[in-house]
């Protein structure tokens, strides 16, 4: 069976994704395209709502088109006057963009460590595996859910509203694309478990509600 297409990046809007799109249709990877504009479940786990056009590929492909677009990037920068904005950054605002590579475009990357290196400061492969770990290992930390949803939840559940389903459901089972392909949960076994609880609570309550609705309407 054909793996899952993974989101490898989000952008505001098609035109920003165009490039890679672009790079994706000359290196004959396949890709899919989701809008998911005013997504309730990105309401309510709390993510960029504005970054909502999201480029998915075969998570095998990750690493391959991260290959592809920094050999793009790098033939472009040498294109780029000393007027860019990046000429402006301190040394250790431009060792920030190398560690947060997921927020930057490619280009933006490779300049960074080009003018480091103009500056005097060595940008080895091994400093970029370990920015690369360190940001994986951040991105990958669990977070805890809002108290308050989660309380919303019980209620919901409890009086046998689809509400809370929803957000049981996004406690229990919701997950992120890391840079690399992977997918880790985004909230912490805590959180987990009480989505797991608010989640049955409301598919029982709910049952319970159209049986009562069932009985009462034939009797």
């Amino acid at each position: 069976m054909a793996k899952a297409f993974l989101t490898y990046r989000k952008f505001q809007n098609s035109d920003q994704a165009s490039e890679l799109v672009e790079l994706l249709n000359q290196n004959g990877i396949p890709f899919e395209i989701e809008d998911s504009s005013g997504s309730v479940s990105d309401f309510i786990i709390g993510q960029d709502v504005h970054a909502n056009f999201a480029v998915k590929i075969d998570p095998d492909h990750f690493l391959k088109v991260d290959e592809l677009s920094d050999a793009l990037a790098a033939s472009l920068i040498d294109t780029i006057g000393k007027d860019h904005y990046l000429y402006e950054f301190e040394n250790d605002e431009l060792i920030e963009v190398l560690s947060e590579p997921d927020k930057w475009c490619e280009v933006d990357k490779q300049l960074a460590k080009k003018i480091l290196v103009g500056r005097g400061i060595t940008v080895s492969k091994e400093l970029e595996e370990a920015l690369h770990k360190k940001r994986l290992k951040d991105l990958s930390a669990e977070v805890e859910g809002s108290s308050v949803w989660t309380t919303l939840g019980y209620i919901s559940a409890f009086l046998g509203g689809l509400l809370g389903i929803a957000i049981g459901l996004n406690l229990w089972i919701s997950k992120r694309t890391l840079p690399n392909g992977t997918k880790t949960y985004v909230y912490t076994e805590r959180d987990r478990k009480h989505g797991q609880v608010i989640t049955i609570l409301g598919i029982v309550m709910l049952c319970f509600g159209i049986y009562f609705q069932i009985r009462f309407n034939f009797f």
